[in-house]
């Protein structure tokens, strides 16, 4: 499969079958190209993996191309309108992980939004309560730990 930094699938683990899979994290129209994001799950979450440079000077090391995607061939957006871009698309692959039982990959994107909503100052209750409210449901029924899914419950107010 072909790269984007706004792809349509990512991969999944089963843990049922003990195998990979790929699944749509966004609607995909007739003839559109199946891409995932090769820079998924490369690391520990960070910012660092949405910012442009940092991405392209990946891609060109690990992958030797350098991506000319729709985000990194935009030189003209700021910053912020970029990061507001990939806080929805994070926010988007919750529920996909949610669906396809991995929560820990679910709680990382949880755990990125929320980073970039405060990076982007943009962490306001409206913006935050849907990702406390997924985050309680997460500890509480996929990671079954009741404490951390109390201490989100909490923050919902």
């Amino acid at each position: 499969l072909n790269h984007s930094c706004k792809s349509n699938c990512m991969y999944v683990w089963k843990e049922a079958s003990s195998s990979k899979a790929i699944v749509a994290i966004r609607p995909i129209v007739s003839g559109e190209e199946i891409k995932v994001d090769y820079c998924e799950g490369i690391t520990e979450p960070s910012i660092e993996a949405y910012e442009k440079a940092w991405r392209l000077n990946y891609l060109n090391t690990k992958f030797s191309f350098t991506c000319t995607c729709e985000f990194c061939s935009d030189d003209s957006a700021e910053d912020k309108i970029r990061r507001a871009q990939i806080i929805d698309i994070i926010s988007k692959k919750i529920p996909e992980c949610i669906a396809a039982q991995n929560p820990i990959l679910a709680l990382e994107y949880c755990e990125k939004t929320i980073e970039l909503l405060k990076l982007c100052e943009l962490d306001v209750p409206s913006n935050l309560k849907p990702v406390y409210s997924d985050m309680s449901q997460i500890y509480k029924h996929g990671v079954k730990d009741q404490a951390k899914a109390a201490e989100y419950a909490a923050l919902l107010g």
